[in-house]
């Protein structure tokens, strides 16, 4: 690898000064031995005394000096050095002519032999370099143990040889992983002033690899590396001093680390710094410097400066959205595997941005690119595509996946989804406790609707055992928390909901004053909920108010603008009545319908709707409009619904006659336990319309409806009882006892 390690003025004198053995040479003279040192160190000033030897004759500090950028041959240049160094001789000579090899004519495999001949012919330098081929692939392939035992016959002779063989140690490369080893060897080379040797040994201090942990060590390392002209230590300095590892948090030296590398070209502290510009955190925010020096880093493959590019190009350099420019550097990084800008260019081709078509499809493969990337947003994201079906079938399953996958890395919104499948059983087997689980974990993030459903869970004991106190606790935490943020519907939703905990005295005891307080929040956030509430609490003088009828129609003409079904269909009567309010059948319908939302809301509205239209009130009449109301109800199980709708259909009013659609709703009303429906239904089964004739059944059906008063019924059950009794005159007993009415109450419906 060619080396571009420079000075940095008055750092490279720092670094000097740091350095364990002193330098000899006057100014202007070649001491090999010196420059040969520095060389093995891979610091700064060994290129300065590299060319001054080699300025003065010194072949071998030529050849070295092939490795630094500026120090190229041509090849009859390449050539010619070869060939003096094959007559000067000697083992230096040899190894010199295999960096020649490597570094001028990029052919390590020429270099190799001579590079072998050396180390045999005890050249232990040569033994070190050959150690380092054979770590890195170089003109042969990657070969462990050559690496290894080459590097142990160098033994201490140069500190890198002593470096390469600390990362043999630690990446287990032709021996067992020994994260102590490594970090001993690192330390010897360290400790002799090599670069990389520094730059590793504090990696293993900040991470505790084979070593204690030691964010101070860490940063002292970090430190001479980076006086020893290491980049990369620059940048982790800079990281360092931004997070408050291992010195006191100091973001503008955090910067001036960053700035320094960056002017010296590494990608990594150009983005830091670019970023850090971007936000103005250590230094003066400014967007367009950001821009350049993210955009270096990006041209130069900094992945992360290509995701953080394409960000602030989407936000806008200096306020101008650049989405094109954006959605390119999404895509570079995309490409390169970085789940976040895979997520982010999801985004792009499902709403079509940045010139990019909007294609579903390569939306959705991007998404579980980032998915399986780990990114927690896409994990999120997809999660939910999965739970709505938009990723192709509903997977309730894989939804659930995603969301504990995305919580595991401290996504609030995704603990909260796992919460909810594990109470629900979406996707997942249902267990409460792992339900509250979740819902604590999301409700430490920060999440107030998990805290709300945490404290909902405990005051059922559902999970845990029953615990009113800390339940309390935790609604009131959660739903004070949504409003104040009034984060969407959130803020009002849990604050109403808290008020009807208050109010059913679910929390242990009624207490109309805290549910009044919570009622009052949530109304004042937009639920029209709570303003229905407020209105009866007027309405009843609940809650330390005084009766106020007035008050209470104006809350619940107010709910009911907000859209509670609740409270529409309360003014809907009152406008048809023309008692408490003006009659005004017009809004009445209109608040019906709203209150029905079309087979979702009230029952009860459509059902009176459908009685408007079949009696022309507020409307003409419209039989077929009447029996679609009536249907819509009955389609939510509402009794009377199903027996009209039924009844409606008996005689084809509104539709042509359908005995068998008939007579199926009204035993579907029969079984709710309407006593006419199930009269109706006695009929029914006694004259066979729409069923199999069953005398028996009918029977049943009539008892059902005397027992809750219906003469009719009892009438016809009576009469069925004598027709029996006197057709079965002769016939033999039977056994068994007949049954009482009450019990064939409910009989089965054929």
């Amino acid at each position: 690898m060619r080396r571009t390690a420079k000075p940095f003025g008055l750092l490279a004198v720092t670094a000097l000064l740091l350095l364990p053995a002193p330098l000899h040479a006057e100014p202007g003279a070649c001491d090999y031995a010196e420059a040969r040192r520095l060389d093995d160190l891979e610091v700064p000033q060994a290129r300065a005394a590299l060319e001054i030897c080699a300025r003065q004759g010194q072949l071998c500090a030529r050849a070295r000096l092939t490795d630094y950028d500026g120090g190229e041959l041509d090849s009859r240049q390449a050539a010619e050095l070869l060939q003096a160094l094959k007559e000067e001789g000697g083992p230096e000579s040899l190894e010199c002519r295999a960096l020649v090899w490597n570094h001028a004519l990029h052919s390590p495999e020429n270099g190799r032999p001579l590079l072998e001949r050396a180390c045999r012919e005890g050249q232990a330098s040569a033994c070190g370099t050959l150690g380092a081929w054979a770590l890195n692939g170089q003109g042969m392939p990657q070969n462990g143990e050559l690496a290894a035992s080459s590097l142990r016959k160098a033994g201490a002779a140069t500190a890198s040889a002593l470096y390469h063989l600390g990362t043999c140690y630690e990446q287990g490369i032709a021996s067992p992983r020994d994260p102590l080893a490594a970090a001993m060897l690192y330390r010897k080379a360290a400790e002799r002033g090599h670069q990389r040797a520094a730059f590793s040994l504090a990696l293993c201090y900040q991470h505790g690899k084979g070593v204690v942990k030691a964010p101070g060590l860490a940063f002292d390392w970090f430190l001479k590396a980076a006086e020893r002209g290491s980049l990369d230590a620059c940048e982790a300095l800079g990281h360092c001093l931004a997070d408050g590892f291992g010195r006191p948090k100091d973001l503008q030296a955090a910067c001036a680390w960053w700035r320094r590398g960056a002017v010296e070209g590494h990608p990594g502290c150009q983005c830091s710094y670019g970023t850090a510009l971007l936000r103005g955190d250590g230094a003066a925010k400014d967007e367009a410097e950001a821009a350049s020096w993210l955009e270096k880093a990006a041209k130069a493959g900094s992945v992360k400066a290509q995701v953080n590019l394409a960000l602030a190009l989407h936000r806008g350099i200096a306020g101008r959205p650049e989405p094109m420019e954006a959605a390119y550097w999404f895509l570079k990084a995309a490409e390169a595997g970085n789940a976040q800008a895979q997520n982010n260019l999801a985004v792009y081709y499902s709403k079509g941005l940045g010139g990019l078509p909007c294609d579903k499809a390569l939306s959705l493969h991007w998404l579980k690119k980032a998915a399986d990337g780990g990114d927690p947003m896409a994990l999120l994201a997809l999660g939910k595509a999965y739970r709505d079906g938009s990723a192709g079938a509903q997977d309730l399953r894989r939804a659930h996946e995603c969301f504990l996958k995305a919580g595991e890395q401290g996504d609030a919104e995704a603990l909260f989804l796992a919460g909810q499948d594990f109470e629900e059983g979406l996707g997942a087997p249902r267990d409460p406790g792992s339900a509250l689980d979740c819902y604590r974990k999301a409700g430490k993030l920060g999440l107030a609707r998990a805290k709300f459903a945490a404290g909902r869970l405990l005051m059922e004991g559902l999970g845990a055992p029953r615990d009113t106190a800390k339940a309390e606790v935790l609604l009131v935490e959660g739903a004070s928390r949504s409003a104040e943020e009034a984060s969407g519907p959130d803020g009002a939703r849990l604050a109403a909901l808290l008020g009807i905990f208050y109010h059913d005295g679910r929390l242990g005891r009624q207490d109309f004053a805290k549910a009044r307080a919570w009622f009052e929040k949530a109304a004042a956030l937009g639920s029209g909920q709570a303003m229905n509430n407020l209105g009866f609490y007027f309405q009843e003088g609940l809650g330390g108010l005084e009766r106020d009828e007035a008050k209470a129609l104006e809350l619940y003409r107010k709910a009911a603008d907000a859209g509670d079904r609740e409270a529409q269909y309360f003014v809907a009567l009152q406008l048809l009545e023309g008692t408490r309010l003006p009659r005004d059948a017009t809004r009445a319908l209109a608040l019906l319908e709203a209150s029905a939302a079309d087979g979702e809301g009230k029952p009860e509205a459509a059902y009176r709707l459908g009685q408007c239209y079949e009696q022309g009130e507020g409307a003409p009449k419209d039989p077929v409009r009447a029996l679609r109301w009536f249907g819509v109800a009955a389609s939510m199980d509402y009794p009377p619904a199903l027996l009209k709708e039924g009844l409606l259909r008996l005689a084809g009013t509104g539709a042509p006659k359908n005995l068998q659609a008939a007579s199926a709703l009204i035993f579907r009303a029969a079984s709710f336990g309407l006593p006419e429906a199930q009269r109706l239904a006695g009929q029914l089964c006694e004259a066979g319309e729409g069923v199999e004739k069953s005398l028996a059944k009918a029977r049943q059906w009539y008892a059902a409806a005397a027992e809750q008063g219906d003469a009719e019924a009892a009438r016809r059950l009576k009469l069925l009882e004598e027709a029996g009794s006197a057709g079965n005159a002769a016939a033999p007993a039977q056994t068994g006892q007949p049954a009482k009415p009450s019990q064939a109450a409910r009989p089965e419906q054929p």
